[in-house]
């Protein structure tokens, strides 16, 4: 992979530093996983216990080689630099739980349960810079990392069908987190011990056959990926790092939220979330050194009002939409050197699904998404839109499917973000690539159309950790 950048270092009407930077990551990335799942019935009524166990190995090796190009402005000089890195992580994840449910009665049921996890993160950096063809080790832009969290869990809920208009659901989870990871250049340790409790609370309320109501009210906990505890300076070019954080904590929500259903297929949902210790990236720059670190830190807060409608509509026998449109007001703060920085913006994004089905039984789908500047942290964000088309043909009595299918056709999910705060104005246009056309063949053994039915486990940790 690919990626390269280009710099100008300097006040408008003096000399400047052009450098222009081409990177190649080679990354190698294997995993290995084991699920052991037990689900026993306890009585007629419909009793029950269930269990698993896991265990998860991941292992990713990057190699990547820099290629600086110096232009000095003022003297014409020009000077090439080469260098190179090799990193390894790997991940060690061990996770069971045991989840218990009851009928209390027709309408209601009772559901408790516990979860237990371990993950071993190690990771090592090496860095050198080539030097009379040979590779040089540098120190000070290399170290290794240890991570180990453990969290304990325990749930209970509750749900009662209190009449046929009424419905409540009730829950409380209570997760214990015991971290420490150690650096062993920095010789810094950063860990964690805290406990939260997490209410939830839904009513539902069926006012007609065509229009139904949904109050609810939830607290979760959404934990960083685990590089992102690691103090290490990781290399983007000469002036750009990318730097972890130790300290960095959970994202605590809370979220109220009142749906309705109209006609049993128009949706709309008004929600409000607060978050606790919001995490996202802030760039600070070294005036004197001119360097800029890219650092996961927590914000003060944020908070979000949005409104949703969901509208599938029908525009003939052989063409169907799913229209969905977004309005949001979002609103960050965070503290820098002392000083409060906010940023406020109101969002929206319309996106609309149309599936055609052609003649000679060919299928037609085609997406087109429109969204509008977005705030995230101290970052802006400008407005994008893409469009993404597919056809699919059936063959030898729909054993054999055939799919072309065409992502980010013009190019529009370029992303020009800014940030302007404490005197510092950074600006970045950035493309991942996302232009593509793809063929998929897909051939069935069997005629029969009926699909075993898969079961995840749906490993937090395993996310966390890039899974």
């Amino acid at each position: 992979m690919d990626w390269n950048t280009n710099s100008i270092l300097g006040n408008p009407g003096e000399d400047y530093l052009t450098i222009a930077a081409e990177n190649d990551l080679d990354q190698t990335y294997r995993n290995a996983q084991f699920n052991m799942h037990y689900t026993g019935k306890l009585d007629t009524l419909g009793t029950t216990i269930s269990a698993n166990v896991d265990f998860a190995r991941l292992n990713t090796e990057d190699f990547s080689d820099f290629t600086n190009r110096y232009d000095y402005s003022q003297t014409g000089e020009q000077n090439t630099e080469f260098l190179n890195s090799k990193s390894f992580s790997d991940f060690d994840i061990y996770a069971a739980n045991i989840d218990f449910a009851k009928p209390l009665s027709e309408r209601s049921s009772f559901e408790v349960g516990v979860k237990t996890s371990k993950v071993v993160s190690k990771s090592r950096l090496e860095f050198f810079e080539l030097k009379e063809g040979s590779n040089v080790y540098d120190p000070e832009k290399s170290d290794s990392f240890k991570y180990t969290e453990e969290i304990y869990a325990a749930y209970v809920n509750y749900s009662n069908r209190i009449s046929d208009t009424w419905n409540l659901q009730l829950g409380l989870r209570a997760e214990q987190t015991v971290g420490e990871g150690k650096s062993a250049r920095l010789d810094e340790v950063g860990s964690r011990d805290y406990l939260e409790f997490f209410p939830n609370i839904m009513l539902e309320q069926n006012v007609s056959d065509n229009y139904k109501l949904n109050y609810s009210y939830s607290k979760r906990i959404s934990r960083p990926n685990y590089s992102y505890f690691n103090p290490v300076a990781f290399y983007l070019d000469p002036y750009s790092y990318v730097v972890g954080n130790p300290d960095l904590r959970a994202e605590i929500t809370s979220s109220y939220k009142v749906s309705q259903t109209f006609f049993k297929k128009y949706n709309l949902l008004l929600s409000y979330d607060h978050v606790k210790d919001f995490s996202a990236e802030v760039p600070s720059t070294n005036n004197e050194t001119g360097e800029t670190n890219f650092t996961t830190r927590n914000l003060d807060n944020s908070r979000s009002f949005t409104a949703t409608l969901v509208a599938p509509v029908e525009l003939a026998s052989f063409w169907n939409t799913n229209n969905n449109l977004v309005l949001n007001q979002q609103y960050f703060d965070l503290t820098i050197d002392d000083q409060k920085v906010s940023n406020d913006n109101f969002f929206y994004l319309f996106q609309s699904n149309h599936q055609i089905n052609l003649p000679w039984d060919i299928s037609f789908e085609l997406n087109g998404s429109l969204q509008g500047p977005v705030a995230y942290g101290v970052y802006n964000i400008d407005q994008q839109w893409w469009i993404d088309a597919g056809l699919k043909k059936s063959f030898l009595n729909e054993r054999l499917n055939v799919t072309v299918s065409a992502t980010d056709i013009f190019e529009g999910k370029r992303m020009d973000i800014n940030a302007a705060f404490l005197g510092n104005t950074i600006y970045i246009n950035q493309y991942f690539d996302e232009k593509a056309i793809s063929v998929n063949l897909r051939y069935r053994l069997s005629r029969s159309k009926s699909k075993a039915k898969a079961r995840s486990t749906n490993l937090e940790e395993l996310e966390r950790a890039g899974g």
